[in-house]
């Protein structure tokens, strides 16, 4: 019995075998079955195509290859081109990339804005009381009115921006379920 051999598919790790895989960046095409609707959070099952010799280069080097044409982490998809929940595609480097945590994110802003108003504070002090020094007034009374002064605008500030509590969002949960 003798047996026909194939020259190797471009895009293809051939071993000499009727097994054949993708290299890396490439994608061996196929089908998926479940999870087509993209409003599903089932992930799709892709399955490759034995018998198709095509390949195809992934963008952004992201497809992993191997016997089951495998994304990298976060990447789903003919071609990797789609990304798994919990993953966004990043503008500028094209690939799917980590969400940041929603609450991360605020806390980081919050304490970011919150350092730029200490600044601003300290700034403000310190030019006032070198004014105050050629005048000699007492700068004590000074100090407490800036305080003052700061803790309002603080107050509103924070009655103005709706900051969400723990119990706020057992009930966002509550109510998606």
């Amino acid at each position: 019995d003798k047996v026909l051999c194939s020259p190797c598919p471009a895009g293809a790790k051939c071993w000499g075998t009727a097994e054949i895989w993708s290299q890396v960046n490439h994608w061996r095409t196929g089908h998926y079955t479940g999870g087509s609707n993209r409003r599903s959070r089932a992930q799709p099952t892709y399955v490759p195509n034995t018998n198709e010799k095509r390949f195809l280069r992934c963008p952004n080097a992201a497809c992993r290859g191997g016997a089951l044409s495998e994304c990298r982490a976060g990447g789903t998809g003919p071609v990797c081109a789609d990304c798994t929940v919990g993953y966004s595609m990043s503008a500028g480097l094209k690939r799917c990339m980590a969400c940041i945590d929603q609450r991360e994110f605020d806390v980081l802003c919050f304490v970011g804005l919150m350092l730029l108003y200490l600044g601003i504070i300290v700034w403000q002090s310190r030019k006032i009381f070198e004014s105050l020094k050629k005048l000699e007034i007492n700068r004590v009374e000074w100090l407490l009115r800036i305080i003052q002064n700061h803790l309002q605008i603080l107050g509103i500030i924070m009655r103005t921006v709706a900051v969400p509590s723990h119990s706020d969002s057992k009930t966002r949960e509550t109510m998606s379920e």
